[in-house]
Parts: C-alpha cells; structure tokens; sequence
C-alpha cells in the first residue's frame, strides 16, 4: 500500500478505507479514482494524475470482474509495471484467457 500511495499522492490511512471487498474480490470502486484523478488535475499533479488514470484504465478495460471496480490484479499488474517496468502483457493474456474460459 505504500509504493501505491506514493504514486497515487494520498496517505496510506485514506488508500486503506478506500481498498473494499466486492463480491469476494479487494480493490478501489472506479468513482474513488475517478474523483481522486479530479482532484490531481485541479491540484496540477499531472505525474500522478496520469498514474491514477492508468490504473483506473487498467482494472476497468484490461481486467474487468465487476463494473466499476478495479481488483487487486489490475492492481499488482500496475504496480509491477510502474515500479518495475515489467511487461504487462503476460498478465493482460491470462485475464483474457481467463475471461473467456
């Protein structure tokens, strides 16, 4: 939770109220973002307002479970991409697969 809320530019205690479990499944619902990018935009943040945005894209476009709810995957896969340039592709071919199965 702390890399995630240094990238989102929010303390750890807000992430944490915001992290809720959905039908057995952990993550942010897509309005926290939604509202949180809104917030960045107007505070001029653009690093983080694009990081938010990204992660908003991931879970709701890439890795879609539940409407509008980015999951703990997109989450990891986020994470994995922003802090250590890891391609994302392997896990975006397993959410597919998976979906589509």
């Amino acid at each position: 939770m702390y890399t995630l809320s240094e990238i989102m530019k929010i303390s750890v205690k807000e992430l944490k109220k915001k992290f809720v479990e959905l039908y057995d499944i952990k993550g942010f619902i897509l309005t926290f973002l939604e509202r949180h990018f809104h917030r960045l935009c107007e505070e001029e943040s653009w690093d983080a307002y694009m990081d938010v945005l990204a992660l908003a894209l991931f879970g709701v476009m890439l890795f879609l479970k539940v409407d509008s709810f980015v999951d703990d995957a997109a989450i990891k896969v986020f994470l994995a991409f922003k802090t250590r340039t890891e391609n994302p592709i392997p896990a975006i071919l397993a959410g597919t697969y998976i979906a589509l199965d």
